[in-house]
């Protein structure tokens, strides 16, 4: 038996904990690009897939990733939202049109600070009990975690983390944490 890959893994986990508790899930990721020795749109497949999920709008700076994943869809194409921009004016337009979701995906930019602004965007179109999932923080590979999960580990009254995914062979670690107080955060550009 072939085994599934740790993010497909996660993704699978925490789609099926929101079906059973939601029933219907509204879906967003930040970034659809993979390394070379991984499929480009993975994980937009693997979420589309999921028979909970009935919208998910995907994020991406690069547009050719979006032809890629068209490309690996089927049916599921018409329940996918592309938006090719960077992710914090993606966030911004959510924002202002009032979208909120159940799940989301964020393996973005490799920068902490533009990480930390994804996730407090993400917050800003989160619902309360939605599901983050934070690719990429184990501190021993990734510099990607490493204002977000100190913030979440830090603000418990606003985000529980519920999940530790640990690096493997084919991950840098999952940080999952539920959302317990959605709102309106400042989430512009960091500035040092």
């Amino acid at each position: 038996m072939v085994s599934m890959p740790t993010r497909q893994r996660t993704i699978k986990k925490w789609l099926d904990y929101l079906a059973e508790t939601n029933g219907e899930v509204a879906a967003l990721e930040i970034g659809r690009v993979r390394s070379p020795n991984e499929t480009v749109g993975h994980s937009t497949v693997v979420i589309a897939r999921h028979p909970a999920v009935k919208r998910l709008v995907s994020i991406d700076i690069n547009a050719a990733t979006e032809y890629v994943a068209r490309e690996l869809l089927g049916e599921e194409i018409q329940k996918v939202e592309f938006i090719n921009a960077d992710s914090f004016s993606a966030l911004e337009k959510l924002l202002l049109r009032g979208d909120t979701f159940d799940f989301l995906y964020l393996d973005g930019a490799s920068d902490a600070e533009i990480c930390f602004t994804d996730f407090m965007g993400a917050l800003n179109v989160s619902r309360e009990g939605s599901i983050i999932v934070l690719d990429d923080t184990d501190p021993k590979c990734d510099v990607k975690g490493n204002l977000t999960v100190p913030w979440a580990e830090e603000h418990g009254d606003i985000v529980e983390i519920v999940d530790r995914v640990p690096s493997g062979p084919d991950s840098n670690g999952q940080t999952v944490l539920r959302v317990l107080i959605p709102g309106v955060f400042e989430c512009g550009p960091m500035h040092t």
